[in-house]
C-alpha cells in the first residue's frame, strides 16, 4: 500500500482537530487532517454555536471552576472572528451577540441574587420591560428578564473557515489498523472512502476524533475507562416566524432549555438543548417531543406551539472520563509517546485546547518542516457535513 507522510496526522475534523491543525500550519508543520465521516458531522454542527463566558455554569455556584476557565475564552474567539487572532474567522457568520434569560417560577430569591451579582460583574444586563421582546410581553416571566452578552455562531461557517487552509490536506477514509513502534505509533492503515488501502506516517499523532477517540484509547493501551458518553436529544421546532436565543431557567438555577434559532429559507428553526435534551435523552423520540412541548408552553405561553413542527437528533457526545460523570471542567489530552488524545469538551474550548496539544512536548519539539511533505490532494478529500435541520428528519405536529 501506498505510504503518505508529514510532520502530524490529525484525525478527526470537527472543531478540535481543525482548529488544531490551523494552529499546527501556522507553526511551519505540515499536517493532514483524516475524517472518517464528513468535517464537523459529529459533535461540532450538533452543538449550538454558543460561546459560553460562564454565567450559564455560574448561576448555582456549582459549577465555578468552569465559569472561570469560560471567562477567558470569549476575548479570543472574537480577536479570531475580526481576523485578527490565532486562527482566521473573519468570515464566520455571528447568529446572535446576546441572550436572553429568564424565569417561569415565582420563587427563585437565589436565581435573583445570583443575577445581581453577575449584573455587578457587568456578566449580564436587566432589560427594561419597555424592551422586552414581545413574545415576552405578552406573558411575562417571573421577575426581570435579563440579557446575557454572549455570541451564538453558524458552526457551518465556522468549519468553512476553519477548512479554508487545510484545502487538500482534509482526507477521508477510516483507520483500519494502529501500527504500533517502541516510541508508539508508527502509522495508520486507512481505508479510503473509495476503497484504496494508504498509510498515514506522521512524526506525531493528534485524535481530536470524539467518539472515534475511544478506539485510539483502546489501541494505546489507555481502556474503557478513559473515556464517557453523555448522550443528548436535540429537540427541533419550525414554524415560529422569529428567532430567539436565551435560557429558561426553573425552579433549579440550571436552564431547563437553552434556545438558539438558525435562518430556513423562509423561516426559521429552533434548536432546544439543556435539560430538555439532556432528560430526552433516556426517552424514546415521541415522548421527548411530547414532553418538550409541555414545557414549552409552561416557558413561552405566548408561542402558537400547536402551529408547530418538531423534530429530534440524537447526539452522543463522547467526552474525556470525569469523575462525577458531568460535563469535564476543561479540555484533556491524554500522551502516549508521539501520540495525542484530546477533548475540547465544549465549542468555545477549542483554543484552550489547541495550547494544550502545542504546549506538549510532542508537538512542541517538531521543527518546522522535519520532513518532506506528501502530497495529499489526490486523495479524496473530505467533505463539510450538514448542519441537523438540513439532515433527513423526520418532523410532526403534536
Amino acid at each position: 500500500m501506498d505510504a503518505y507522510h508529514c510532520n502530524v496526522v490529525v484525525v478527526g475534523g470537527g472543531i478540535a482537530g481543525l482548529w488544531t491543525a490551523n494552529r499546527l500550519i501556522r507553526k511551519g508543520c505540515s499536517v493532514v487532517v483524516l475524517e472518517s465521516n464528513a468535517l464537523g458531522g459529529g459533535q461540532t454542527l450538533a452543538s449550538q454555536g454558543i460561546l459560553h463566558g460562564g454565567v450559564k455554569y455560574g448561576i448555582d455556584g456549582a459549577n465555578r471552576d468552569i465559569a472561570l476557565r469560560l471567562r477567558e475564552l470569549p476575548p479570543r474567539w472574537l480577536a479570531c472572528l475580526e481576523d485578527r487572532g490565532e486562527v482566521a474567522l473573519g468570515k464566520v457568520r455571528v447568529l446572535a451577540r446576546e441572550q436572553h434569560l429568564w424565569s417561569r417560577d415565582r420563587f427563585l430569591g437565589g436565581f435573583a441574587s445570583a443575577m445581581a451579582r453577575k449584573a455587578m460583574q457587568g456578566d449580564v444586563e436587566e432589560v427594561p420591560k419597555h424592551n422586552w421582546p414581545e413574545v415576552f410581553q405578552k406573558n411575562p416571566p417571573s421577575g426581570s428578564l435579563y440579557v446575557v452578552k454572549e455570541l451564538v455562531l453558524d458552526t457551518l461557517s465556522a468549519v468553512t473557515a476553519l477548512a479554508k487552509p487545510l484545502e487538500g490536506n482534509l482526507v477521508a477514509g477510516t483507520i483500519e489498523r494502529f501500527v504500533r513502534g517502541e516510541s508508539g505509533l508508527e502509522s495508520l492503515e486507512v481505508a479510503l472512502v473509495d476503497g484504496t488501502p494508504v498509510r498515514l506516517q506522521g512524526d506525531a499523532f493528534v485524535f481530536a476524533a470524539g467518539a472515534g477517540n475511544e478506539s485510539a484509547c483502546q489501541a494505546l493501551g489507555f481502556g474503557p475507562a478513559a473515556t464517557q458518553r453523555r448522550p443528548l436529544r436535540m429537540v427541533l421546532a419550525r414554524g415560529l416566524g422569529f428567532p430567539l436565543y436565551g435560557h429558561c431557567v426553573t425552579a433549579s438555577p440550571k436552564p431547563r432549555a437553552t434556545i438558539t434559532s438558525n435562518p430556513l429559507s423562509q423561516d426559521w428553526v429552533w434548536y432546544l438543548g439543556g435539560e430538555i435534551a439532556e432528560k430526552g435523552a433516556l426517552l424514546d423520540p415521541l415522548e421527548t417531543l411530547e414532553r418538550t412541548k409541555k414545557e414549552m408552553e409552561r416557558m413561552l405561553p405566548a408561542v402558537p406551539w400547536d402551529s408547530v413542527e418538531w423534530a429530534c437528533h440524537y447526539v452522543d457526545r463522547a467526552e474525556p472520563r470525569d469523575s462525577s460523570g458531568q460535563l469535564p471542567p476543561e479540555p484533556h489530552v491524554l500522551a502516549h509517546g508521539n501520540t495525542l488524545i484530546a477533548w475540547p469538551a465544549k465549542l468555545v474550548y477549542a483554543p484552550l485546547l489547541a495550547d494544550k496539544l502545542l504546549a506538549s512536548p510532542i508537538l512542541s519539539s517538531l521543527p518546522p518542516a522535519a520532513s518532506q511533505p506528501s502530497d495529499f490532494s489526490a486523495l479524496p478529500q473530505a467533505r463539510i457535513g450538514r448542519l441537523p435541520w438540513d439532515l433527513p428528519l423526520s418532523w410532526s405536529r403534536l
